[in-house]
């Protein structure tokens, strides 16, 4: 019978009991802290030398402390937390944390834990190895700072990157300078040049503010004068024994300067004799203000041109340009945009920047754009004209076309296209802004083909009974001499006569069902009601050629429909189906709800329709069928338009899918 294990006593203080002499070295000389806990009390039995630098812990202090003594007693890191965790590595569970620890010294430190039970020789022990992670800790802290931070000056920069006027600007600095570090009150003082001293801007009344300072003079001059920035938290100060004591504001300042331009001053305070300025946030405010002075010189050299306007022709084409480019910067930033230079010999030449849009929609990285000309990206049906686009861009300095861009897999995309002619460097370049117009392109298609569609409802409404009620007469007489019997022998021919006018009859009445001004007659009805009675009919006419239909019927609402009409459209749109295939296919009916919408859909599983032809699917008398007319889908289009319903398509090589959308209407 195997030996029960003993567990190691709380007593034994000496771990070599347990080990070998070569295994001490190993346990002595880890470069982790590993402790010894007695599995049943949680004593510490024995630590390495690690640990007990680790800990801070003298060989008295490690004699058998419990492993509540370890933790910092903050919550979640307690000595309650510690016991539990070291009861499930006791029960078999090991353990692996991070945790806050803290040394003798009361210093506080993150270890990395892991808790097992172990067997040694015949004892057993709960093993408690640490690693000081302390500095990776400290490391994550500082970068989710640094993006809070950054997010903060990118949110701030955007608030105030559009203001044009100059104590516009310098209030909405202040504000959002204040709002980054929850400061009360903000001011900023500009350098004004013609007195030789800094002059407060913001606020207009200053309060304990000095309306101007020389520099050198209080907090304001020194970082004027140091160019750094500089705290002064608050304070009491002596005063008049019979006025009490009076508080000196916690303060910060931080310089405006845009490179080695030293531009003003700006800062907060703060009367609560509880607010510090933390070093994290003087930081956080000096980058704040590198930014600011950049958007406030951009703000002075617009004031400037704008002020200068009428002195000079060429303070007018200053002014335009820093209008083009605030325009293509914060206006377009959602379209693509492409710089590019104008060669000697009046083309495009390589493209010197795109914004991230158009990196994302052309699908190319930064540098593969820049290897590239506008030219490159632009179809070859519209390269032709190029060099005669930038003479009327040179003539007229903007122009506005429409054109198409090449992505990197061949897709095309139509676009509208603003280019504006600027100098960078002195060198002539082009500002490309594209738009993408694919939706408006595919509104202009739809358009033409229902004004297509409504030339011939029209012409149907017009002529249609003009031309039946001939044919009836006809019909009739065909029939009357039909019977005659001195007539018998022509009786084959009568028939097909009567037979084709019968046919002509048939595309007549397709014919009148274009009309525009049809009436409907809608009544409350269920699209599943209509399927569920055609079923029968179409599975019969499938069956014949070894086809099946399928339905998917999802739970829908009851919508106004002319029943008629929606059973000839569900007809027409199963007829094309059953004939796309060839013999053993499926045609499949579903119904289902989308958002605020009903869907009807009718997929089969043929060829597909060629893209060549899908821009005339749904026109008038245009069929692929052999013996077909032409005026089954223009049919069904106009079915949908008198019910408010949209037709669209999808197809592939593995078939054609015919969409009508209803939308959901209140009985």
């Amino acid at each position: 019978m195997e030996k029960a294990k003993k567990h190691a006593s709380a007593e034994l203080a000496m771990p070599r009991p347990f080990f070998t002499p070569s295994d001490f070295v190993v346990f002595n000389q880890a470069h982790e802290a590993i402790l010894l806990h007695n599995v049943t009390s949680g004593a510490i039995v024995t630590m390495n030398d690690k640990a007990r630098d680790m800990f801070g812990l003298s060989p008295d202090d490690a004699r058998n402390p419990g492993i509540g003594t370890l933790p910092p007693g903050e919550y979640p890191f307690t000595a309650e937390e510690a016991q539990r965790r070291f009861r499930e590595a006791a029960a078999g569970n090991s353990q692996l944390f991070e945790w806050k620890a803290r040394h003798k010294s009361g210093r506080d430190f993150w270890v990395e834990g892991f808790l097992k039970r172990v067997n040694i020789g015949e004892h057993e022990f709960v093993m408690a190895i640490f690693r000081d992670i302390t500095r990776r800790k400290l490391s994550e802290q500082r970068l989710l700072l640094e993006h809070g931070n950054l997010t903060l000056l990118k949110d701030s920069f955007l608030d105030v990157l559009d203001k044009r006027d100059e104590s516009d600007l310098l209030v909405a600095l202040a504000h959002r300078a204040c709002a980054l570090v929850d400061a009360p009150y903000g001011f900023i003082y500009i350098y004004d040049e013609a007195s030789g001293a800094l002059e407060l801007k913001v606020p207009e009344v200053g309060g304990p503010l000095s309306p101007a300072v020389a520099p050198g003079e209080g907090l304001v001059g020194r970082v004027w004068q140091t160019g750094e920035p500089a705290v002064e938290q608050h304070r009491r100060l002596p005063s008049d024994p019979e006025e009490g004591r009076e508080a000196e504001p916690a303060t910060v300042a931080v310089p405006l300067r845009r490179g080695s331009q030293m531009m003003g001053v700006l800062g907060l305070y703060s009367p609560d004799e509880d607010y510090h300025f933390r070093e994290d946030e003087v930081s956080l405010l000096t980058r704040f203000a590198d930014l600011a002075a950049v958007a406030f010189a951009n703000a002075t050299e617009h004031g400037s041109l704008r002020r200068g306007l009428a002195a000079s022709k060429a303070a007018e084409d200053a002014l335009r340009e820093s209008e083009e480019r605030y325009r293509m910067l914060f206006n377009s930033i959602n379209d693509i945009i492409v710089v590019a230079e104008i060669t000697p010999d009046g083309l495009p030449g390589l493209i010197i920047d795109a914004n991230d849009t158009a990196c994302r929609r052309l699908g190319y990285r930064r540098e593969e754009l820049l290897q590239r000309t506008p030219v490159d990206i632009v179809p070859l049906e519209f390269r032709g004209d190029t060099r005669e686009k930038i003479e009327l861009l040179y003539a007229q300095r903007h122009t506005l076309n429409e054109s198409a861009y090449l992505t990197s897999d061949d897709q095309t995309i139509p676009v509208e296209v603003n280019s504006h002619l600027i100098h960078l460097d002195e060198r002539p370049c082009v500002v490309s802004i594209a738009h993408d117009i694919s939706e408006r392109k595919r509104v202009e298609k739809e358009i033409a083909r229902l004004d297509r569609l409504n030339l011939i409802g029209a012409m149907a409404a017009g002529i249609g009974h003009e031309i039946r009620n001939p044919l009836t007469t006809v019909r009739g007489f065909l029939q009357m001499l039909s019977n005659k019997q001195d007539l018998a022998r022509h009786s084959g021919h009568f028939e097909l006569m009567i037979q084709e006018l019968d046919r002509a009859n048939a595309i007549i009445t397709e014919f009148l069902s274009l009309a525009k001004n049809k009436a409907v007659d809608l009544k409350e009805g269920n699209l599943n009601d209509v399927i569920a009675m055609l079923l029968p009919l179409l599975e019969a006419g499938a069956i014949l050629y070894n086809k099946t239909v399928k339905t998917d019927l999802a739970e829908i609402p009851s919508l106004p429909l002319d029943e008629k009409e929606i059973r000839q459209l569900i007809i027409n749109l199963a007829r094309n189906g059953l004939d796309a295939m060839p013999p053993g296919g499926t045609l499949t009916i579903r119904t289902f709800c989308e958002e605020d919408q009903i869907i009807l859909s009718v997929q089969d599983q043929g060829r597909g329709i060629p893209p060549d032809l899908a821009d005339k699917i749904g026109t008038p008398f245009f069929t692929t069928k052999e013996y077909g007319v032409g005026l089954g889908l223009a049919v069904c289009y106009s079915i949908a338009a008198r019910h408010n319903a949209a037709v669209s398509f999808d197809s592939g090589a593995g078939g054609t899918t015919f969409t009508v959308t209803f939308p959901v209407v209140q009985m």
